[in-house]
């Protein structure tokens, strides 16, 4: 049973605001007016459910607790929320009040996974310590994939920087945004093409593996075929199977593989072409050729089925993110060298050709990132998005969710977005935003009780004289 956070509540957000948000399975889509805290919202929620806990260091805020549907919660409390000492957090799983604790020089959660427990016996109780905290952590973890606003600024930065890694752009992007910004790993185009060549260079190897095998194979069970004496009975079918088998052939075809991938199989094809045309085939080696001709196209159908395996989810990539793409497409092309090189390539209705993605706009551009992740990155169980709206289209915005959703049947989709129209489908959720009381927060410090709207009222009422705003 999937895992996905329900609800987060927020006090004291830039001591200014408290959130309290539901959150359902599947897309969730929530929507506020500009200053009204959707992106802090989603930034808390990145960081909390990657256990980027020390970003919490950075911002004003007096608690912040999240559940999650196995039942568990993790609360985060803000030991410095009066500003009166070095910024400190403590860390508190379930009903652990103890917690853990984080400075900018200390972080409770680090000290104990970077112990050396395999060299060191007598850590064991430390280790014993560990293990069961990073266990009990793990409950609230949930790998996340976070697509910030300003994501076409990412694009124009490593356009200009080629060798930008992820490290110098999230380094770069809190030195503008500040250090609560969450960690940034999502691919920009420039990764996504090197890395759909990669996949194809893997798959293509894979491929040949079976090739080999599948085809090593045949002599084997020919051998066992006429032992046993099972040669086909039917010796007109030999055209038949070849028109089946170059059927096959045709359908791999239509595959980006490489022809040197299938190299075993394309042989024997060639030589069985060459035994047809110079008529060798009589009465007396039909049942032979045509028992051969049957393993042999079984052996194909094998093959297809493996190519059709290995390639299904790079063709689901490059189909959906075809299908928002005007008057273009992206094509992947075998070129004709001694390495069987192959190419990303934008193909225009015009028949004109751009090798590589730089020819695609900032909202093409993000098409391809976010359909990316929900298409490759299996382990993000949340996808994070704020404001889908820039750089893309309203009907691209309900198509990218409809599609998004589709692809991710088993991911929590969160979006943080100005308008509610662009997701009406998916019953659009207003920000639960109001500006906080600070006379409050004491009360909420008496964590097991509950208090009603009343009980805040009276308590409000017997402090304000002794507060001062």
């Amino acid at each position: 049973m999937t895992n996905e956070i329900t609800r987060i509540e927020i006090i004291g957000l830039h001591n200014m605001f408290d959130i309290d948000q539901s959150f359902q399975k599947g897309v969730n889509i929530i929507y506020a007016a500009n200053g009204a805290g959707k992106t802090s919202l989603i930034h808390c929620l990145a960081n909390i459910l990657n256990g980027d806990y020390s970003r919490f260091l950075y911002v004003n805020f007096f608690r912040i607790r999240a559940w999650f549907s196995n039942d568990n919660f993790v609360t985060i409390h803000n030991e410095n929320y009066q500003q009166n000492q070095d910024p400190e957090i403590r860390i508190c799983i379930n009903d652990d009040r103890r917690g853990k604790r984080i400075t900018e020089g200390e972080n409770g959660f680090n000290e104990f996974n970077k112990l050396d427990f395999e060299n060191d016996q007598s850590n064991q109780e430390n280790q014993q310590l560990s293990y069961k905290f990073d266990y009990t952590q793990m409950k609230v973890l949930l790998s996340t994939a976070y697509f910030p606003a300003f994501r076409t600024m990412i694009e124009a930065w490593q356009a200009v920087e080629d060798n930008m890694n992820i490290e110098q752009i999230n380094s770069f992007a809190r030195k503008i945004f500040g250090d609560f910004l969450p960690l940034i790993e999502y691919p920009t185009p420039k990764d996504i093409e090197k890395s759909l060549i990669n996949q194809l260079k893997i798959i293509n190897h894979k491929i040949s593996k079976i090739d080999r095998q599948l085809m090593s194979e045949i002599s084997v069970k020919y051998f066992d075929a006429s032992l046993e004496k099972k040669l086909s009975s039917n010796i007109n079918d030999y055209e038949l199977k070849m028109k089946e088998i170059t059927s096959i052939f045709e359908q791999i075809k239509t595959f980006p593989v490489t022809e040197e991938s299938y190299i075993s199989s394309k042989e024997i094809y060639i030589n069985i072409s060459e035994k047809i045309s110079s008529n060798i085939i009589n009465k007396q080696n039909s049942q032979e050729f045509v028992t051969f001709l049957t393993i042999y196209h079984n052996s194909l159908k094998k093959l297809l089925g493996e190519i059709q395996d290995k390639f299904y989810l790079f063709l689901k990539f490059l189909s959906s993110v075809n299908t928002f793409l005007k008057d273009k497409k992206i094509e992947i092309v075998n070129i004709e060298t001694p390495e069987n090189r192959q190419l990303v390539r934008i193909r225009f209705d015009n028949n004109s050709i751009i090798d590589g993605l730089s020819a695609l706009s900032s909202g093409e551009y993000q098409i391809i990132t976010i359909m990316y992740t929900a298409t490759y990155m299996s382990d993000k169980k949340v996808i994070l998005i704020d404001e889908p709206e820039i750089s893309l289209h309203p009907d691209w915005q309900r198509k990218l969710i409809k599609t998004i959703y589709q692809q991710l049947s088993e991911t929590q989709v969160i979006i943080c977005t100005h308008s509610p129209m662009i997701a009406a489908d998916y019953n659009p959720k207003e920000l639960e935003s109001k500006y906080t009381n600070r006379i409050l927060w004491e009360l909420y410090e008496t964590e097991e009780e509950i208090f009603t709207n009343e009980d805040e009222e009276d308590y409000i009422e017997e402090n304000n004289n002794n507060y001062d705003e």
